[in-house]
């Protein structure tokens, strides 16, 4: 949604978890997420990754503060962490008094993102952005042997594990004579609450297994005898966590 300050147009955000929200401050940041786009009474979802510069969140020069106060500054997030967008414009209030969803987001982001996607904004129904910045990953160091970049950490990780399940069911003659069975497991929630329902503390990873244990099991296994194999594949198998 939109705010307005001292002439600019900011967009109100929410942090997701604990950040280390001090290195947002001036960086070129830009949007991506999921837009929910209605076509023929048909909801579709798009994915959308702008690509150019449209937001920064901005810090005081340094002669307008005092040394107590730059030594004294911690970031509030509700206060501090807005992005500016652009200057204030008549048309990015218009409809700020509709009941509408749509016309009570800031016009002009709403704009970027229809034409990003080619679409008209009155076929925009929902979205979910996050801010991202937009310097790319690069090689650091007097020899190259640093890899300096932003998402390392969960995103990395989540996409070199599906890349290495997909590439092993790729190869024919290894899958083939597979006799284990090979899954990873992508949790939600670990910055606000592992024990959620999707949670790496939740059932899910338990249940999964139990399921999949039955489904090879032979088909007139007992209760008792399951939990026997249940137990026998718990012995015989590892796991890395990846983070």
């Amino acid at each position: 949604r939109r705010a307005a300050a001292n002439g600019t147009t900011q967009i109100d955000v929410e942090c997701y978890g604990g950040g280390l929200w001090h290195t947002w401050f001036d960086r070129d940041l830009s949007i991506s997420g999921r837009v929910i786009v209605r076509h023929d009474g048909v909801f579709e979802q798009r994915l959308l990754h702008v690509k150019r510069p449209l937001l920064r969140v901005p810090t005081l020069c340094i002669h307008l503060q005092t040394a107590k106060e730059r030594e004294a500054f911690a970031v509030n997030k509700e206060d501090h962490l807005q992005p500016i967008l652009a200057t204030a414009a008549k048309e990015a209030l218009e409809g700020a008094d509709s009941a509408e969803w749509r016309d009570q987001q800031e016009g002009q982001l709403m704009r970027i993102v229809a034409d990003e996607l080619g679409v008209e904004v009155s076929r925009i129904d929902d979205f979910e952005l996050n801010l991202y910045d937009t310097q790319p990953a690069s090689r650091c160091g007097a020899n190259g042997e640093f890899v300096m970049s932003a998402r390392l950490d969960n995103l990395c990780s989540c996409f070199l594990a599906v890349e290495a399940l997909v590439a092993h069911c790729a190869d024919e003659s290894a899958f083939g004579e597979d006799e284990d069975v090979s899954l990873i497991a992508l949790f939600d929630h670990e910055e606000v609450g592992s024990d959620s329902a999707a949670g790496a503390g939740s059932p899910i990873m338990c249940e999964a297994v139990r399921r999949i244990t039955r489904a090879l099991a032979e088909e007139d296994a007992s209760c008792a005898l399951m939990d026997d194999i249940l137990a026998a594949a718990l012995d015989r198998s590892f796991v890395l966590s990846v983070d």
